[in-house]
């Protein structure tokens, strides 16, 4: 059964935080912005997963999508972009003046791609920002990719097993973290 928790600023209103566990597949994603462009649609989307320190949290992602996979409802490939290390939130995958290119790359070629803000960037932009917190990052971008898989699949799509995770810099710590943390987690 799940539980209901008011939210404010990315933070439960409750007594003991940490008593709080999450109901799987209930990712609790919100799509806040869609915006098709002339080879793919870029989504803007919360979701639930925990702060560097276990604490639950909303934070931002994005998900590029190719046009063709938006048409046939089909995703052939998805992959997991993990950003290098960014200092300013415009800097960030859901800017809307963002820089950041590394999730772009794989889109022509037929990949559906997830990136998470990380902690401190995004909707979390008021907070610390998690500079190499290996394990946190990992878990915000693998929870980032289960809640669009899981919004995905509720929105009539069918998906593939094929998942790329990559990364550079601050971004190829959190994909070797993500892949010890799958391990002994998800």
């Amino acid at each position: 059964m799940a539980q209901t928790y008011v939210w404010k600023n990315g933070h439960p209103l409750v007594e003991d935080p940490d008593s709080i566990t999450f109901v799987k597949p209930d990712m609790g994603l919100q799509v806040l912005q869609s915006e098709p462009g002339s080879t793919m649609t870029k989504m803007k989307f919360l979701y639930l997963t925990k702060d560097y320190e276990g604490k639950p949290i909303w934070m931002s992602a994005q998900m590029l999508i190719p046009n063709n996979h938006v048409e046939s409802k089909h995703i052939s490939r998805m992959a997991m972009c993990n950003h290098y290390t960014i200092t300013r939130s415009d800097e960030c995958p859901t800017s809307p003046t963002r820089e950041f290119e590394l999730p772009d790359i794989l889109v022509p070629i037929g990949f559906t791609v997830v990136s998470s803000d990380y902690e401190g960037f995004g909707e979390t932009g008021d907070r610390v920002q998690a500079y190499c917190f290996g394990e946190a990052n990992a878990r915000a971008s693998i929870d980032a990719l289960l809640a669009a898989r899981e919004w995905l699949q509720s929105s009539g799509y069918t998906l593939s097993d094929s998942i790329i995770n990559y990364g550079y810099s601050q971004g190829g710590q959190t994909t070797v973290a993500a892949i010890k943390l799958s391990q002994s987690e998800y």
